[in-house]
């Protein structure tokens, strides 16, 4: 490489990194990714260009007025948008910079035309005069022509990087910045005002996206007929791997790594040029190896609105349960009259092309709604499903490796239909990969390089299409009697094909491979716990978005006249998908054709304007998020109450009440099992180690069969990290042994297969399922649904869900929870999610118990019934139980031995007794205050072992 490329790509990176370090100052502050970085920057960068070239401004002052625009920006977001949600998860506030940069986009694009046919405008035009000096701005140095804007770019970007490390480090603001960004409570504690400090960060980042912007776009060559063009995920992506090589933090080291990435981009254009799109497969390389080395972040769970509540008396009524039933039938009808008011071919194609997008959307809505990995994505999974079409019907050539030739298939209509949901289904899983490994904020920049490695890479490949660039659509099929080839026809089929994906997600959903997924979205620690692998949901997950949103794309080659695939299948488009999904209610199905209609189908009713478009996705999406969480399905959910409660006051009386069921019962063993000499669990020397630090010590700890085992110490003795090794969720060395099976070596949910079920302190649950749902997840342990059957109710998923569901009911029914069956977890009180973990624990059959601070949260008066509850449930499954309790009296009670540990080591073990009298226990753990250890909480004239279901707690 020449010196003249090292310097394009040089002072190319420097624009990366300038881009990247505002990206760095938002994160470090608030922890979220801002997709409307460059946007913001693109807005500043055309108002300077605005008033320098259409009204003569200086350029010095169309500088300012570009920067202090992007600083308005910056602060609007962060007091209308970023503090509105900041009780949301971070994924959501990455969703919400989506639709702030649409709306941002719109702002740009409503600005009047800029008039700069010379291109845009630079800071030194000429050599710069000043005392009478005259400096040159353009020179050559040996073989090197050093161009005015590369002066101009050198002379402000070097300074604003070292005027902004000197705030940072110098001034109270910065060290106030730094403060807040690196522990936000201490900084309140010492009287930091952190909200005043984000907004004056996001504005600091808005200021220097617009300043760069500015900077950069004389190397873009662009004139400024479409302001657009340098902007976009691609240019978003290239900021994002400069600032996970400074791993989010340093602000040199993103400097540096800017020059780098431009250096390297510079490289592979000059000796890679016969590829397409190569650099953009180098940096979703880049990126996906510094996604998965970042420390997972606690981004939280992506919070789905809560449905709203029927009232249990209305939801036993036939007309209340098929509200839901007739209003999809309502949408689909009125799909379904579109062709008799829309008659041109060409609006019946638009509308085909919608349709379309509500299937992808749908898609979108299983993966990020119900599985809660946010994919930015789907829309690229559409456009391999159109190429790989086209290929497989005859437009195109597969090279086969290893042996010199190639092959040209040409499969009829439906067979290369379901080779493209094939193919899109594997694909997706493939990217998939990386969500085994991280989540949230991290997943969505990974999947968002791969829409942009589709749209600049993968889809501009000669062999999709032969090489040639525009290809016409496919011959509409002839199946007998039924003839697609009239639009009417066609649109007809695309619609059935819609209805099928509605379908068969709604059941999907109702099966136990659709419940697995909200569980791996709520709780995947605790799905772990229940046998459930959640890389096994996860890939299935991906998988079915990738097939639907693929076979849309094979049927788009039956309706759009002409298919360009380096052009038609933008990466922004996949943020749109999010859009609609949201919009519509992410989490429902029948919401995301409803947003579809919404942010496709209005801009049609206006001419299919790009600003309708825009505000309709972005606009829309800011609004709901903010104020209508649910989307436009809570519009429909509250229709849904109202009505439900009004058919219940006027039809209660005259519909039947269902059958009574004869009140369940589970078939209890002929006695107590008692403990006996054989070893439940066995460890021999467990050590777990976070780094340098020891956390559990060379333990040995037995349990033996149908005892029940104490572990009892300080806060930070290590219990609770041992529980986690002997479940597998911390690495630990030693050997675990269950039922006389090694099991150390395994991951968790094999080894509750085995018969090892633990509860958690939180008791979180899963707050997107119901009591019953959420049991029938921990009967996944006893047998398994399969995705496939599970989705076309292939045998035996049917039986299986009824089996389920009626050992659901039992349980239910024996440890009372019958008025909570139908509820959501997320409205239970902390005893009743006590008693529901039990329930579940019941449902996975174990024979090892671990039980977690099982009265955490629980008033005193009811955790007295919890000794004999879990007494009933030991009996009733035969099993062993390890207790980690800080309730000295329920400890004593229960257990037949006792373990104590202090700083990870077990320093006494015996019986009860034994142990309570042991000086180092009374040193270390209980004191010498005999009415403490012995307190028991009850109230006179309470029965004891009343354990009231639903009780309310002191959270």
């Amino acid at each position: 490489m020449n010196g003249q490329a090292l310097l394009i790509g040089a002072t190319t990176g420097i624009g990366y990194a300038l881009l990247a370090i505002g990206l760095v100052l938002v994160y470090r502050a608030t922890r979220v990714v801002n997709f409307a970085h460059v946007e913001i920057g693109l807005f500043g960068a055309t108002l300077a260009a605005l008033v320098v070239s259409n009204y003569h401004w200086n350029y010095w002052l169309g500088l300012i007025a570009g920067v202090l625009a992007g600083a308005l920006w910056g602060a609007a977001a962060e007091l209308v948008v970023v503090r509105r949600l900041a009780r949301r998860s971070t994924v959501v506030l990455l969703i919400a910079t989506t639709g702030l940069a649409q709306v941002v986009l719109l702002a740009t694009l409503s600005l009047p035309d800029v008039n700069a046919a010379g291109g845009y405008p630079v800071a030194f035009t000429g050599p710069i005069r000043f005392s009478g000096l005259e400096i040159p701005t353009q020179f050559r140095v040996v073989d090197v022509f050093v161009q005015s804007r590369v002066v101009a770019l050198l002379v402000l970007a070097l300074p604003a990087v070292a005027a902004l490390g000197w705030f940072l480090k110098r001034t109270r603001y910065g060290l106030m910045i730094r403060a807040s960004a690196s522990a936000p409570e201490t900084a309140r504690l010492v009287g930091v005002e952190t909200r005043k400090v984000s907004t004056m960060v996001w504005s600091l980042a808005g200021a220097f996206a617009a300043f760069t912007v500015i900077i950069v776009l004389p190397f873009s060559g662009a004139g400024l007929a479409s302001t657009s063009e340098p902007a976009g995920p691609a240019l978003l992506v290239r900021a994002l791997v400069v600032a996970l090589l400074a791993r989010m933090r340093s602000l040199p080291a993103a400097l540096a790594a800017g020059i780098a990435v431009g250096i390297g981009e510079a490289y592979l254009i000059r000796n890679v040029t016969d590829r397409p799109g190569i650099t953009e497969l180098a940096l979703f390389g880049a990126l996906l190896l510094l996604v998965l080395r970042m420390r997972a972040s606690d981004d939280g769970p992506l919070s789905i609105a809560n449905r709203a509540v029927i009232p249990d008396a209305a939801r036993r009524l036939r007309s209340v349960r098929a509200i839901p039933v007739v209003g999809i039938l309502a949408v689909f009808l009125a799909l379904a009259a579109v062709p008799i008011v829309v008659t041109a071919p060409s609006q019946l194609d638009s509308w085909m092309f919608v349709l379309l997008l509500g299937a992808v959307a749908a898609s979108a809505t299983v993966l990020t709604g119900w599985a809660g990995r946010v994919s930015l994505g789907q829309y690229a999974f559409f456009g391999l499903g159109a190429a790989t079409m086209l290929l497989v019907s005859g437009h195109g050539t597969v090279p086969l490796p290893f042996v010199r030739s190639s092959l040209q298939p040409d499969l009829p209509f439906l067979p290369a239909l379901a080779v493209t949901g094939v193919v899109g289904g594997v694909a997706a899983a493939l990217v998939g990969l990386p969500a085994l490994r991280t989540r949230g904020l991290f997943l969505a920049v990974a999947t968002l390089a791969f829409a942009v490695v589709m749209e600049e890479f993968i889809l501009r490949q000669a062999f999709w299409t032969d090489g040639q660039a525009t290809v016409s659509r496919l011959a509409r099929p002839v199946f007998g009697p039924l003839d697609f080839r009239t639009p009417r026809a066609l649109y007809y089929l695309v619609l059935a094909f819609l209805a099928l994906v509605v379908v068969l997600s709604l059941r999907l959903r109702r099966t136990g491979s659709g419940r697995t997924m909200i569980a791996a979205r709520d709780n995947p620690s605790a799905l772990t716990a229940s046998s459930v692998s959640v890389t096994h949901v996860t890939l299935s997950a991906f998988a079915f978005a990738g097939a639907v949103a693929a076979l849309a794309g094979g049927l788009l080659t039956l309706v759009v006249p002409t298919v360009t695939l380096g052009h038609d299948f933008p990466a922004t488009d996949s943020i749109r998908i999010i859009a609609v999904a949201i919009i519509g209610g992410l989490g429902s199905i029948v919401g995301a054709v409803v947003g579809a209609l919404w942010v496709f189908g209005l801009p049609l009713l206006f001419n299919d304007s790009t600003n309708v478009a825009l505000a309709a996705s972005g606009v829309g999406m800011l609004i709901l998020l903010l104020y209508l969480p649910g989307g436009l399905m809570a519009v429909g959910d509250a229709m849904h109450v109202a009505l439900a409660s009004w058919l219940q006051r006027r039809f209660a009386t005259s519909e039947p009440s269902p059958r009574r069921a004869r009140p369940p019962s589970v078939p209890r063993h002929a006695a107590p099992r008692r403990a006996s000499a054989e070893l439940g669990l066995r460890l021999r020397s467990v050590s777990v180690a976070f780094h340098s630090r020891v956390a559990v010590d060379d333990v040995d700890l037995d349990v033996r069969e149908g005892e029940v085992v104490g572990l009892i110490g300080t806060n930070g003795a290590g219990k609770t990290t041992l529980m986690n090794a002997v479940s597998g969720f911390v690495p630990s060395r030693g050997r675990i042994e269950l039922n006389g099976r090694r099991i150390d070596r395994l991951p968790p949910h094999r080894r509750c297969r085995l018969g090892l079920a633990r509860s958690f302190q939180s008791a979180a649950l899963y707050p997107g399922l119901s009591v019953r749902e959420t049991l029938m997840v921990a009967l996944e342990a006893r047998g398994r649904s399969r995705f496939v059957p599970s989705l076309l109710a292939l045998p035996p998923s049917s039986r299986m869900e009824r089996a389920k569901r009626s050992e659901a009911d039992e349980i239910i029914g024996f440890l009372g929870l019958g008025a909570f069956a139908d509820r959501s977890c997320a409205e239970l009180s902390t005893g009743t999610r006590r008693i529901v973990e039990l329930a579940e624990l019941l449902a996975s059959d174990p024979s090892v118990l671990l039980l977690d601070e099982p009265t955490a949260g629980v008033a005193q008066r009811e955790a007295e019934a919890f000794a004999p509850l879990i007494a009933r449930v030991r009996d009733e499954l035969r099993a062993s139980v390890l207790l980690i309790e800080h309730d000295m009296p329920l400890v004593m009670r229960i257990s037949d031995r006792v373990y104590c540990l202090e700083t990870g080591r077990v320093i006494a073990e015996g019986t009860p007794s034994e142990v309570r009298r042991n000086p180092l226990v009374i040193e270390s753990y209980l004191g010498v205050d005999e009415r403490a250890i012995s307190r028991s909480g009850s109230r006179p004239g309470a029965p004891s072992g009343a354990l009231r279901v639903g009780a309310s707690d002191p959270e």
